[in-house]
């Protein structure tokens, strides 16, 4: 009774993605089980294919392979230049002024009236941000060079998923929540990034951090619920609880999301711009079919709904010939 009437585009996410996600990942495991890859031409095209979705490149140069995150050698740490340091600079300035924009624009869109209608359709807003995504980088690595890539496409669908979860969570949380609420809760998100890192990685943190991450935890919760600020603009307890819930959903897949990005780049040196190409291909899919079948769906509601309104088909006069 807590969420949203219309907060079902998660389950829609969910339904239709799996008409991508399912027979994928079928195929895959079918592939595997039976070696299909030994009993086709090594130099057809379906072979080609076959070996970047499912296998990965595994014949590559090892100096290839060892190149590091922008295709950066990893051998050595090379020693800090002014250049490095603008460029630091660049990028912090970058990402806080493009974080600023994002989260007003965002809040701005989906609280915003329009006439006497309001924006619902968070999955739309997730598919055009991940189709213009997917036009820059794909001219980013199309002008400047990148380290051999070596990943089995499918692995990107993982993260691809976990990130359409937690972007339609932080826009349908908007309408609970304000943006500034939902910036302090993502604080507590080091404790979900730290049972993550333990599943996705098996990485071992000391006991200090988990005991902080705790009280992080639930500080922001408590800011949450019992925020005085959020009283005044009228906040229900339930709808507080809601973009709670809501959040704690976008904490956990942003987690995901993030550990496994840093395993795939630990395991095969990718750059940055690869991985967020191979990304935003399956994010870019699997929204846009979700939206075509929603579409489609809606389409044949409407269909049915105005022949039942029409009536039964008035009978025509025989013809006295």
């Amino acid at each position: 009774g807590c969420l949203p009437a219309d907060g079902g585009s998660s389950g829609i996410n969910a339904e239709y993605g799996g008409l991508v996600i399912v027979p994928g990942a079928l195929a895959i495991r079918w592939i595997k089980q039976t070696n299909y890859i030994e009993k086709i031409n090594p130099g057809g095209p379906l072979y080609k294919i076959i070996l970047s979705c499912v296998y990965g490149k595994q014949d590559i140069a090892s100096d290839d392979v060892e190149k590091g995150i922008d295709g950066v050698s990893t051998s050595a740490a090379e020693p800090k230049t002014t250049g490095q340091v603008k460029k630091l600079i660049l990028c912090v300035v970058g990402l806080q002024c493009s974080y600023l924009m994002w989260g007003y624009l965002q809040e701005k869109i989906m609280i915003t009236k329009y006439g006497d209608l309001q924006f619902k359709d968070s999955q739309f807003l997730v598919f055009m941000n991940r189709i213009l995504a997917l036009a820059m980088v794909s001219g980013y690595v199309t002008v400047f060079t990148q380290p051999a890539h070596k990943t089995p496409l499918y692995k990107y669908s993982f993260s691809s998923f976990s990130n359409i979860m937690s972007s339609w969570c932080q826009y349908e949380a908007l309408k609970y929540v304000s943006f500034p609420t939902q910036v302090i809760c993502k604080a507590s998100k080091t404790m979900a990034v730290i049972i993550m890192g333990k599943v996705v990685s098996a990485k071992k943190f000391p006991a200090y951090e988990y005991v902080c991450a705790a009280l992080i935890f639930v500080g922001v919760s408590v800011f949450l619920l019992w925020n005085p600020q959020e009283a005044e603009k009228n906040y229900t307890a339930e709808t507080t609880f809601s973009g709670l819930i809501i959040l704690l959903g976008y904490i956990i897949f942003d987690s995901f999301t993030s550990n496994w990005q840093g395993e795939l780049y630990t395991t095969y040196k990718m750059s940055s711009y690869q991985c967020m190409l191979g990304t935003n291909i399956f994010s870019s899919l699997f929204t846009g079919v979700s939206l075509l079948m929603e579409g489609l769906k809606q389409w044949y509601q409407r269909r049915v709904r105005a022949l039942l309104q029409s009536g039964p088909l008035p009978k025509q006069p025989r013809s006295g010939l």
